[in-house]
C-alpha cells in the first residue's frame, strides 16, 4: 500500500505541503508580519479584501503573522524532531540488539525520563535559563522528545534478534554495529517514521503552549502560540486573531497524524503485501 493509494495520506501529505509551501514562499509576497501601520484607524479589522485574515489589535496583518508563524513553528518543530529521532533511534538501536547489562541500563535511564513529565521538564529549563534563542528552543524540544522513540525502537530490535535472518548474519561473523545499521534497522524504519511524524506534530503544540506562556520565541516575532495568546483578550470582538493561527496549528497537527497512519501502511512489510 502506497501513500498514493491511501485517502488520509493524501490528505495529510496535502495539509502539510500546503501549509509548509505557504510558510516558506508567502512571506516576501505580505505585508510585514510586525508593522502597525494605523493603530487608530486599522486595529481588530475583520476579513476583508484589503486584510484577508484581518488585522489584530495593533492593526498589524493577520495573514502575514500567521504565515510567519507558520515558518517559526514548523523551523522549530521540524529540527526538534529529528534530533529526537536520532537519539532516540541510537539509544533504541544499542539497547535492543546489545541485550544484557547495556539493554538494562539504557531502558532504566529511558523509564526514568519518562516518569517526569515532558512539559515539567521544558517549563523547569525554560524558566531557568531567562531567554533561549530559537535554536536553543529547539534543541531542549528534542532532548526532550526521544525517550518513547527509544523504547518502541529497542522492542523492535529485540523481536528482531531472535530472527533466522540475525541468527545467520551473526554466524557470518557480522559485528553488532552492522546488525544494527544492516539488519534491524530496515526493518523498524516502519514504526521510526510513524513515531517521528506523529513527534512533529506534538513538538509543535508544544512549542505553541510554550509561546502562549510566554517562554518561548518572544515577541512581537509571531508565533502561533503568541498568536493565541495576544487574541485571548479579544476573542469575542475579534476572533480571527486567533482563530487562523489556531486552525493552521490543527490542520497541521492533523496532516501529521494522516501522514503518519500513510507511513505506517506503507513501509509495513504486511501491509505492502496485502
Amino acid at each position: 500500500m502506497s501513500i498514493s493509494r491511501s485517502a488520509s495520506g493524501r490528505l495529510g501529505i496535502g495539509l502539510l505541503s500546503v501549509i509548509a509551501t505557504a510558510a516558506l514562499v508567502l512571506p516576501p509576497f505580505l505585508a510585514d508580519p510586525m508593522a502597525q501601520p494605523d493603530l487608530l484607524g486599522a486595529a481588530s479589522l475583520p476579513p476583508s479584501a484589503a486584510h484577508l485574515f484581518g488585522t489584530d489589535g495593533l492593526s498589524r496583518d493577520v495573514l502575514a503573522r500567521t504565515v510567519t508563524g507558520a515558518r517559526w513553528s514548523l523551523g522549530l518543530a521540524a529540527p526538534a524532531m529529528l534530533l529526537a529521532t536520532t537519539v532516540g533511534t541510537l539509544v533504541g538501536l544499542a539497547a535492543g540488539v546489545a541485550g544484557g547489562t547495556v539493554d538494562s541500563v539504557l531502558m532504566r535511564l529511558v523509564d526514568a525520563l519518562l516518569a517526569i513529565p515532558r512539559l515539567f521538564v521544558l517549563l523547569l529549563l525554560l524558566a531557568a535559563t531567562d531567554q533561549l534563542p530559537p535554536w536553543g528552543i529547539a534543541l531542549v524540544l528534542g532532548l526532550t522528545g526521544w525517550f518513547a522513540l527509544a523504547r518502541l525502537v529497542r522492542a523492535e530490535a529485540a523481536r528482531l534478534r531472535q530472527a533466522e535472518f540475525m541468527a545467520a548474519a551473526r554466524a557470518l561473523g557480522a559485528s553488532r554495529i552492522r546488525l544494527a545499521l544492516r539488519h534491524v534497522l530496515p526493518n523498524a524504519a516502519g514504526p521510526i517514521a510513524v513515531a517521528a511524524t506523529i513527534g512533529l506534530g506534538d513538538a509543535m503544540l508544544l512549542e505553541a503552549g510554550l509561546s502562549f506562556l510566554g517562554l518561548g520565541i518572544q515577541p512581537p516575532t509571531p508565533t502561533w502560540g503568541a498568536m493565541l495568546h495576544e487574541g485571548r483578550d479579544i476573542l469575542t470582538s475579534a476572533p480571527w486573531v486567533s482563530l487562523f493561527p489556531g486552525l493552521g496549528l490543527v490542520l497541521t497537527v492533523l496532516g501529521a497524524h494522516l501522514a503518519s497512519d500513510a507511513l505506517r501502511a506503507m513501509l509495513d512489510p504486511r501491509e505492502r503485501s496485502a
